[in-house]
Parts: C-alpha cells; sequence; structure tokens
C-alpha cells in the first residue's frame, strides 16, 4: 500500500496508525498489506465517505491539520466519493497484556495441516500435564489446529476456536466427514471468535496475528518452509513471544518416528508442497513406484487436495501413496 502524500505516512509511522480515504473499495473488511520502510499493516475498510463532515472525527490520526486540508487533498486525488480506511501497524494493532491481566494462562496452537491427533497427542498430553489449568487456543483449519479441538474436547480442556471467517466457509472445501467433525469441535468451544467477513488469504494472517498476541506461549508444530505457521513464528519472535517447538514434546516413540520422518535427514525441515505447485520437492514422473526408503523421506508429503477429497490420486505426493515405512502407511 502506498503512501505518496508525506503527512500521512508520517502520521502511521509516528502514532502506528492512520486514517485514511482511498479512491477504491476493498472486497474484504481485513486484509494484511505491506507498506514500504513499515511492514505489514492491518487495513480495515470502514465506510464510503459522503463529505468532508464525515471525517471530522477522523481527523485527529489523518496526519492534516484540519478536515478541510484533508478534504481538499481528497479531492485533487479525485476522491472525494472514496473509501476511509483505517491503517494499523501490524505489531501494534493487538498489544499482548501482561500475563497477570490473564485469568488463566493462554497457549496458542499452530501447526501443519498434514498432523493428525495420532501422530502429536503425547506432545499434547505433556503440554496438559504441566499447565493444566491453561485455555488453549487454535485456528480450526485442517490438520494441527482440528488435532487440537479434539485432544481438548475429549480432556475437557478449556479452549478458544479462533476463525478466519465464517465457520461455513473455513469448511467448505472439507470432505464431508472433516466438516462433520468440525462443526462438532465448535460446539465444544468455550468462545468462538471470528475474525474476519468474507474469505483473503489475509484473514488467515490477520487470525494468527491475534492468536498469537495475548498468549503466554505459542507452541508450534512446523515441518515446512513457508506458510502460516511459518509466518505466525517469524511473528512471534518479531514481537517477544515465546514459541516452543511441539515436536520436541513428543515422547511415543511411534509418534517419534513419524517425526523424524517428516522432518528429513539431519534435521532439515522439507517443503511441503501444494501437489500443483512447480517448487514440490517430489518429481514423481521420473521415478518408479517402489521407490527406495531415502528417495521417500526425501520426498515426503501430504496432498492437501486429497486431504480434503480434492485430488484423484494422481499427483506428485500420491505417487507414493503404496509405500510403507516402519509399517505405517505414508500417504
Amino acid at each position: 500500500m502506498k503512501f505518496d502524500v508525506k503527512v500521512v505516512f508520517e502520521c502511521l509511522k509516528s502514532n502506528g496508525e492512520v486514517f485514511t480515504v482511498r479512491e477504491w473499495e476493498t472486497k474484504n473488511k481485513f486484509s494484511v498489506v505491506p507498506v514500504n520502510n513499515i511492514g505489514d499493516c492491518i487495513k480495515e475498510k470502514l465506510f464510503q465517505v459522503g463529505s468532508m463532515v464525515d471525517l471530522v472525527p477522523y481527523v485527529g490520526l489523518s496526519g492534516f491539520g484540519s478536515a478541510q486540508e484533508w478534504w481538499d487533498k481528497i479531492i485533487s486525488f479525485g476522491a472525494e466519493n472514496g473509501w476511509l480506511y483505517k491503517v494499523t501497524i501490524l505489531e501494534t494493532e493487538f498489544p499482548s497484556p501482561p500475563i497477570s491481566a490473564n485469568p488463566k494462562m493462554v497457549i496458542t496452537f499452530t501447526g501443519n495441516r498434514d498432523l493428525t491427533l495420532d501422530l502429536v497427542s503425547s506432545a499434547l498430553q505433556n503440554i496438559w500435564d504441566k499447565y493444566p489449568d491453561a485455555v488453549w487456543r487454535t485456528g480450526m483449519a485442517f490438520g494441527l489446529d482440528l488435532a487440537v479441538a479434539e485432544f481438548a474436547a475429549d480432556n475437557g480442556i478449556t479452549f478458544e476456536a479462533h476463525l478466519p471467517f465464517e465457520a461455513d466457509l473455513q469448511c467448505s472445501k472439507w470432505n464431508a466427514t472433516a466438516q462433520n467433525k468440525y462443526h462438532k469441535l465448535l460446539v465444544e468451544a468455550s468462545a468462538i471468535f471470528t475474525h474476519s467477513t468474507g474469505f483473503s488469504m489475509g484473514a488467515y494472517q490477520f487470525r494468527n496475528v491475534q492468536m498469537a498476541n495475548g498468549a503466554d506461549i505459542v507452541v508450534a508444530f512446523n515441518h515446512h518452509a513457508r506458510g502460516g505457521t511459518v509466518n505466525m513464528i517469524n511473528h512471534c519472535n518479531k514481537v517477544g513471544i515465546a514459541v516452543v517447538d511441539g515436536f520436541s514434546l513428543l515422547n511415543d516413540k511411534k509418534e517419534k518416528d513419524y517425526s523424524s520422518l517428516i522432518k528429513g535427514k539431519d534435521g532439515l525441515w522439507i517443503y511441503q508442497s501444494h501437489p500443483n505447485d512447480s517448487q514440490s520437492t517430489v518429481n514423481a514422473s521420473d521415478k518408479d513406484k517402489s521407490a527406495s526408503e531415502s528417495e521417500i523421506i526425501q520426498a515426503f508429503t501430504i496432498c492437501r487436495s486429497r486431504l480434503t477429497g480434492g485430488c484423484k490420486g494422481e499427483c506428485k505426493p500420491c505417487w507414493f501413496e503404496a509405500v510403507k515405512i516402519q509399517n505405517e502407511q505414508v500417504i
């Protein structure tokens, strides 16, 4: 997002937030936008401007000295029928309260979509044993998030469901079994927070920031090189929120064996790509279905489309579906 008017940019930089009028209307109420020399910001759509009078309550954080000065600049850009937005530097949007302000300890979980409860249950048990009264937060995404919600519901742990947008929209592309589990778990949540209206990629990061800020610790199960989990870890590192490696908490041998498999050789994370992504680490067309164990370790990934019922079994990861390692089917 560009700020060509210097006083508006300086207001954002100095105050952490600014009100600005733009000629165009965005589809989503919230989105994450990069601003040069500042970083990621939250852009919130407020309303369409009808006259200068509409702007009076917002002059103090506009960068302008008066509503008239602001209005004159808006007219010069041809935006007198434009939309008012609030832009806030990401780190300052939701300041983390001191731990003492929380009635209970808050633990936020984040992780990859190819993880299931049977693969992380001992780690979750260890966290529960250490912090039996903590409130858990989960984003209710397919994979680790649902596993956290399922474990919490089964054991009577208080957990919050933080949705990027409407529930029916979040699970709309999942298969029927996953959708049913999702809605049953939502009923068990102590609170449901819907952080945006309508689908957008920025809504996921917006939700993640709100989940992380205010948490005492964030427990991350990550073996990808990029994606939402990585973004949340980066945010936590940037603002000083403690991040715990969830895989380090495993104590079940079967889970540890799986963890070492997906983590790859020499502790290097393997990029788990979408099957249609040109950057996939798997090149199944050049390999035989009876691949060696080392090849499978190198290529190991879970097909997201297949997990949600959309894959026909012909993509790169599914090429190795019949191969078993340590008596456990990979795909």
